[in-house]
């Protein structure tokens, strides 16, 4: 049991806890069109929604977005571009 529990430790240090949430975004990209960037958000049931304010890079849309969409029990979070 002991082989075990040494196991499971040594597994753990390699997982950080404190990593905060996951949200993955999901970009469709059109050919001949690849440098297009994201100029709207939204949740996986389409419930949730957020445009690019004036000024707002496109990174800013997306932590923006990250921060204010409900995420699931794990705490991971879906989001998808356009409409």
């Amino acid at each position: 049991m002991q082989s075990l529990e040494k196991r499971i430790a040594e597994l753990e240090k390699g997982v950080s806890m404190d990593e905060g949430p996951t949200t993955i975004v999901i970009q469709p990209l059109r050919r001949g069109n690849l440098d297009e960037e994201v100029q709207e958000l939204h949740d996986q049931n389409g419930s949730q929604r957020w445009t690019r304010q004036p000024g707002e890079t496109e990174q800013e849309l997306i932590d923006r977005a990250s921060r204010e969409v409900t995420r699931n029990r794990p705490g991971c979070a879906l989001l998808m571009a356009g409409k």
